[in-house]
């Protein structure tokens, strides 16, 4: 009988190569969770099919803990996902993220998501791509720019979609030489990420509320 000891934590051998491979077929995924609320599979599925697919077939996969992997066949529906939220399912709102290797939930719980930002009032002379990605990278991970934004015809602002973690506190503007310009979030601005819902700000919703005070009950009665 062999007696030698196991290895408490056996390093498994995999080449970049096979590792890339296998990555391949996720790499036009989407991993998105509900806020705020449990929905069946079928009710989800039923959204994502009738909302994002246009041009290919979605395939939608539980990867358990409420959260869900959508796989596209078409780059274009993909985008569209991702870019052109936000997305609400019950009036609970769809927390998108792009997929990666090595997904897990506790990393998961960073929520980080696409959103698109305006700067109002940038001047003409900084209407361009290198500035905007600059921008971006300091909120996030730049994804895009708007098409309108990149031609200079939507002369009212600026906007760029960037991936931001909703787990740190947004920066609402940026300083330009001394001149300071306002940021604003679209779609951000009145969701809770308490609850998940749309139409109140965290600090404002009731069961954050009801649940501090059953916290200050339970505490007075110790």
């Amino acid at each position: 009988m062999d007696e030698t000891e196991l290895d408490p934590c056996p390093k498994i051998h995999v080449t970049q190569e096979e590792f890339e491979e296998w990555c391949a077929p996720w790499r036009n995924s989407l991993v998105i969770h509900v806020l705020g609320k449990r929905v069946a599979f079928r009710m989800i599925d039923n959204k994502v099919q009738r909302e994002w697919a246009k041009t290919g077939a979605v395939r939608l996969v539980d990867i358990s803990q409420d959260y869900y992997l959508v796989q596209f066949t078409s780059e274009e529906d993909y985008k569209h996902a991702l870019f052109e939220g936000p997305w609400f399912l019950a009036d609970h709102y769809i927390v998108v993220q792009r997929w990666r290797p090595f997904f897990t939930f506790t990393a998961s719980k960073t929520r980080k998501i696409a959103a698109w930002i305006r700067i109002p009032g940038l001047p003409i002379e900084l209407f361009n791509d290198k500035f905007l990605w600059r921008i971006g990278s300091k909120l996030g991970t730049m994804l895009k720019i708007d098409k309108l934004t990149s031609i200079q015809t939507r002369g009212r602002f600026a906007r760029i979609c960037v991936e931001i973690d909703l787990q740190k506190k947004l920066v609402s503007q940026i300083d330009v030489l001394g001149h300071i310009l306002k940021l604003e979030y679209e779609g951000l601005h009145s969701i809770c990420f308490n609850c998940g819902k749309y139409g109140h700000k965290k600090d404002q919703c009731a069961q954050q509320a009801g649940a501090s005070i059953r916290h200050f009950r339970s505490g007075n009665r110790g």
